[in-house]
């Protein structure tokens, strides 16, 4: 068991290590020239300002910055174009935020970046994601030059109450004024927050109501996450711990007495998937069956006394998941945690003992806490395609009457749905 596991880890360290997977793409530089190439995709969630590419697949590669680039389109639909900003980069979440995160001027950015153009229309939307993943959206009208930042804030102020500054809504509904449409996306505008689904539906409307057709240009932007069901196959193998067994009703069995056990590992999943260019998770819930059977050895506490215990059982785990790629290579390594609750049905469960002064035996159920126990894992492994392989390591976070852990070392192949 120690091998196969140390031979997917090495197997893993391999894959992280090989080339990414790369996109059909146009580079437009600044001096006016153009570059068809493939361009490798990166795992930062933040708007790609740093291009690796090659002009042939598996060709040599290339390196150039924003500095250089004007404009990138994506086979995919992707498109980043180069503007000035100015904004707010915080590296909080937004209860945590405060009103002087907004007035350090390290917080401030401004400079000029390549920002992805979302919508194509008589108003196109914008959105740049920085450095600590937070999305920032602008707009720019068909006549304009420079993009105009749609503004927001949210903090906590000094009394606990939660401010949102949707100053972006006032501005919606002066590009909406100005389209003659203000009644019309008043109340779609007045429910708007600071999300790309939302800045989508608003953008989509403008350009319709202008008669005009919004293109999104990123199919990746409103595709929805993808189900799929897995079989699972595989090996578990589990290690019991006694907590301090009595000597009295159990004489010479101690918390290691009882040996590991590898049996066989089935079941199956349900995953939500996101499509490509959304982040590198997959959430998953699995069911999953395994065993357990083992026996002391003849336990002599005395000499005039010999124990034996066997403990066997049957489980099913219900397990909730979430796994996160490292790479977006077409072979991609991976790592997970999760929690499961396992449903105990226990086939044999004894410790024998025969005192052979007096002939007197004795045989008694060891284990008599909770058959059901909530637990908790994390693990790593590889994807391709339709094909996960994971190392899973399981830990009982409330049994009273034993403790246990289990490897799972587990494969995956995806039935019905998406692959991507």
């Amino acid at each position: 068991m120690r091998l196969l596991t140390l031979s997917l880890f090495f197997f893993i360290s391999l894959t992280a290590s090989s080339q990414n997977a790369f996109t059909k793409a146009i580079i437009y530089k600044s001096d006016g020239s153009k570059i068809d190439c493939y361009i490798k995709n990166t795992t930062n969630e933040s708007t790609q300002q740093v291009f690796e590419y090659s002009i042939e697949k598996g060709g040599a590669v290339t390196r150039i910055d924003a500095a250089s680039v004007s404009k990138v389109e994506f086979e995919d639909g992707m498109i980043l174009e180069k503007y000035t900003i100015d904004i707010y980069t915080i590296n909080a979440m937004a209860i945590n935020r405060k009103l002087a995160d907004y007035e350090f001027p390290d917080n401030k950015f401004a400079g000029t970046v390549m920002v992805e153009k979302l919508i194509t229309g008589t108003q196109s939307l914008y959105q740049f994601v920085d450095k600590y993943e937070y999305p920032h959206f602008f707009y720019k009208n068909s006549s304009a030059v420079n993009l105009e930042k749609l503004e927001y804030k949210e903090y906590t102020n000094d009394v606990g109450e939660f401010i949102n500054k949707r100053e972006f809504r006032s501005q919606l509904l002066f590009l909406a004024s100005n389209a003659g449409c203000e009644k019309k996306l008043e109340s779609l505008i007045g429910r708007t927050e600071y999300r790309l689904a939302n800045m989508l539906s608003v953008f989509k409307a403008l350009n319709g109501c202008l008669g005009e057709k919004s293109i999104v240009n990123n199919k990746y932007v409103t595709a929805k996450p993808g189900l799929r069901v897995t079989i699972n196959g595989g090996l578990s193998a589990t290690n019991l711990t006694i907590p301090d067994p009595n000597q009295s009703s159990y004489p010479g069995l101690t918390a290691e007495s009882f040996s590991g056990s590898i049996g066989p590992l089935l079941g199956a999943s349900l995953e939500i998937v996101p499509q490509k260019r959304q982040k590198n998770y997959t959430v998953s819930l699995d069911v999953l069956y395994h065993s357990y059977s083992a026996k002391t050895d003849s336990l002599r506490p005395y000499s005039y006394l010999t124990g034996i215990g066997e403990f066997k059982f049957s489980a099913f785990s219900l397990s909730p998941s979430v796994r996160f790629r490292l790479t977006k290579s077409l072979i991609a390594p991976c790592i997970e945690g999760g929690f499961s609750y396992r449903f105990l049905s226990k086939t044999k469960d004894y410790y024998y003992t025969h005192n052979s002064i007096s002939g007197e035996e004795k045989k008694r159920e060891i284990f008599t806490g909770k058959s059901n126990t909530i637990g908790y894992f994390a693990g790593a492994g590889v994807e391709f395609k339709k094909f996960s392989i994971l190392a899973r390591y399981t830990m009982a976070a409330n049994s009273s009457a034993f403790h246990y852990n289990t490897i799972f070392v587990m494969a995956k192949f995806a039935v019905l749905g998406s692959d991507k």
